[in-house]
Parts: C-alpha cells; structure tokens; sequence
C-alpha cells in the first residue's frame, strides 16, 4: 500500500511520467476509484485511454482456488502471468466420476454414491435385469434378494408373466435332472412334503425318490418291483400295488421303511389310490379295500378299465362310477377312459384313452350326475398322444408328446410347447400354483415347475 500511494504521489507531482509500457496494470485504482492524471480507473486498474489489454491481476499476484467437497477440499493456487492474467489452478483436486473406494470423487458432499464402476449383480435375467452390486465401506457386497427387487423371487411362484427368479423362463423354473436310472416304468406323484419319483431300473428294482416342494432330493430307497405294478401316495408313503399269487399285494414304503398291508385273492384288475385298493374278482366284482379293514362291493365290471380319480375319491370302472366318500352311484360307462380328474369342488373329468385323430379335440369331461360325459372344452391338437390330465385351479391341465416329440402344455386358455425330444410326460400339482412336470428322454428323467398358461 506505501509502495502504491508513494507512486501515486510521483505521478501527481504534475510531471506526467505515466508509461504505460512500464506500468500497466500495476496502480491500482482508489478506494473511490481515484488514480494519476491522464488515466481512468477500468476493472480495478488505473488505465490510460487507449488501454487494451486486459488487466487481472498484476504481476507476483497468487489467489487461491478450487476447494469444495469431498476430495476437492485441497484448495490450489492461481499466479499472475506476464499478460496480466490468472493462470489455471494449480495443485487442486477437480471432480471425478465416483468409485467404491470411501471416498467422495465426485465432490457432491456424498461418499460413495452414483456409482460408475458398480459390477452387475450374478444374476442379470428377467425382474434381475440392470441390477448393480452395492458398495458399503469401500467395498462390494455380494447381491441379496432386496437387491434385485419387489419381483424377485428365490424360486419362481407368481405367474406373472415375469421372469421372477432370473432363470430365463418366464412363470417357470429352471429344470432339474432327476434321474439317469430309468429302464422301465416310471411314475411322478405327489406327497405330503412335495414329490417321489420312482424309477424301475435293472433287475426289476424299483428306485424310490423323494423330492421337497423345490424338486430337491429328500431320501431315497430302492424296493422290489413286480408284475402290473401301480403306485399311488398317501402323505409321504408310496403305495405299491402288484401282482402276487394269483391276486394282489399291497405295500406301503415311507423314506424310513415299509410295511405290508394287505394282500386280496383272486384277482384280475386291480387299481389302487392314497386311500384304497379296489379289484375285480373272476366273478366281475368290483369291491373296495380301504386301510381299515373295511370291504365293499360297489357293482359288477364288463372287463373295462378300472380306474381311480386323482385324489382318490372317486373310481371309475367300465360300467359304473362310485363315489368313495359319499357312496354316491352315477350311471355312465367310463370304458376307454385313461384318466379321471376331480377339482375341490367335486367335478370329476377324463380324458378320452384312445389316440385322437389329427385335428380332433382333445376334451375334459363333467359327469357330475350326468349319464355320459360332457365336453367343457375343446382345444384341437393334432396327433397328441401320451396325454394326461389333471384336476388345477378348476381348469384342465392336460399335457401330451405328438408325433414330432414336442412336449405340449395345454389348457382351456390356450396351448404352449414346453420342450423337444420328449418320449414320456407326467405332472403333479403339488401345494404351489405351479404343478411339478417331468418327462423323459431315453434313461434321463428331467423335471420343471411350470404355470399353467
């Protein structure tokens, strides 16, 4: 300040000595913008009329500069350059694009957030998709189900029309391989703690599996087999029906053992459910064997099929239907009939046994006090066979192989292939909106959990 007052005073002793080549943007202007004869007070500077050059800063001048949030916080330093300028900030930290690394990068007063370098998360199909990895204290963490979403599914359960799990199938789970066992027959049944998969491989054994509400393996035990076997459940026990001696045997085997239950005589049709063994004797009795001991003679079979409905409470032979629970006789002939379904409120239905032919309906029937079945549906499949059906949510599951192989998916709602390359298909509901089903290729067993469409 004594320097530029005492040039001041050189330059107002009335000898004008101002040189604007040696002085320029060196006097600055007074409090009130005060300076030397002959020059005018311009940003700061007194400045000779004809002054062009700009004036920021005089020579030996530094400011600091930059500092801010984060990692900005470090001010640096600007200098005066010989044009009278300020020279670009030196030594200060600028904003950069934010990084998992407990630092605030890009300088918003937040740590960490607004990431760029964040990876995807393991999962990237369906409801996953674009989900990114959090960071928490410098580091990645692994992603949880709160990552991925409200949609996010373990295990798809919703049908949706969403890929809930990220699997890659939309309303079905990925599917598991089961078995590479198989040689002969093979049944896929519903129990109390999810599914039993049973296999008849060499020697005749047959290769009990049981698998929980997910179709992982629980227990498993190999049985002896036999002759015309059939199996039904009843919670967590199978029950195998087979021939023996002239009639027939029936054992029940749980994960932890068996037991024998019953054996009848003279027998030559036999069918057997979760709560009876029903036969036909050489005189074309038809009579029912509950787990009790109870016996009843419900009518006389012309040598049809004898069959039970899906939960058991019904039996359909060719001749009659008999309600198991209620004693109920309907009229109607059940002869060619492969399988009788029955939905919770008592409508019973069945798929015609015989190969349809090309471009004929493929039908479930009610024959709730009807005397002959009554089509609710009718949805055209050309040349499906190896077809069933079962009782779901009051439609009509019906799945069938054709003659190209394609497992097909069908319902009164439309029809769907499911897989390729397919010789044998079963379902089984299960206790979740979707129904366990599995098919074979050669000796593979193979298993889905599927929406109806």
């Amino acid at each position: 300040m004594v320097r530029t007052l005492a040039l001041c005073a050189l330059l107002c002793a009335g000898c004008r000595l101002y040189a604007p080549t040696v002085i320029d943007c060196q006097v600055r202007c007074g409090a009130r913008g005060e300076c030397p004869t002959d020059t005018t007070c311009l940003d700061g500077f007194c400045r000779t009329a004809g002054s062009r050059a700009v004036c920021e800063c005089s020579l030996g001048d530094t400011r600091p500069c930059g500092g801010d949030l984060g990692v900005c916080a470090t001010p640096g330093v600007q200098r005066c350059t010989d044009a009278h300028q300020w020279s670009a900030c030196e030594g200060n930290v600028e904003p950069a694009s934010e990084r998992c690394n407990g630092l605030d990068d890009d300088c918003n007063g937040v740590v960490d957030d607004r990431l760029t370098d964040a990876p995807a998360c393991a999962l990237t199909e369906g409801v996953c998709s674009g989900a990114t990895q959090q960071c928490v204290a410098a580091a990645f963490l692994t992603c949880g189900a709160e990552r991925y979403g409200a949609r996010y599914e373990l295990l798809e359960q919703s049908c949706d029309g969403l890929d809930n799990d990220c699997e890659g199938h939309i309303d079905r789970r990925a599917s598991v391989e089961l078995s590479r066992e198989q040689v002969g027959a093979w049944w896929f049944l519903s129990t109390g703690s999810g599914f039993v998969l049973a296999t008849e491989v060499d020697g005749g054994t047959i290769d009990l599996q049981w698998l929980d509400e997910d179709l992982r393996a629980l227990e498993r035990r190999r049985v002896p087999g036999g002759d015309g076997l059939q199996l039904a459940t009843r919670g967590d026990e199978v029950r195998m029906a087979r021939r023996a001696d002239g009639g027939v045997l029936l054992e029940a085997h749980a994960p932890d053992g068996g037991q024998q239950l019953t054996f009848v005589d003279d027998v030559g049709t036999f069918a057997v459910s979760g709560r009876a063994l029903a036969v036909v004797h050489g005189d074309a009795r038809v009579e029912l064997q509950l787990d009790d001991g109870g016996t009843s003679v419900l009518g006389v079979d012309d040598g049809g099929t004898l069959l039970f409905s899906e939960l058991g409470t019904a039996l359909a032979w060719s001749g009659g239907l008999s309600n198991t629970v209620e004693g109920t006789t309907f009229a109607g002939s059940f002869a060619g009939y492969g399988t009788l379904t029955e939905a919770g409120d008592g409508v019973l239905g069945g798929l015609p046994r015989a190969q349809p032919l090309s471009g004929s309906p493929v039908f479930v029937a009610d024959v709730r006090g009807a005397s002959s079945p009554v089509p609710l549906t009718s949805r055209f499949v050309p040349g499906l066979h190896g077809h069933q059906a079962t009782g779901l949510a009051r439609r009509a599951l019906i799945l069938g192989v054709d003659a190209s192989r394609d497992l097909w998916l069908v319902t009164e709602r439309g029809a769907s292939q499911l897989e390729r390359d397919v010789d044998a298909v079963r379902v089984a509901t299960g206790r979740s909106a979707l129904p366990a089903i599995a098919w074979s290729r050669g000796s593979v067993i193979t298993a889905t959990r599927a929406c109806t469409p």
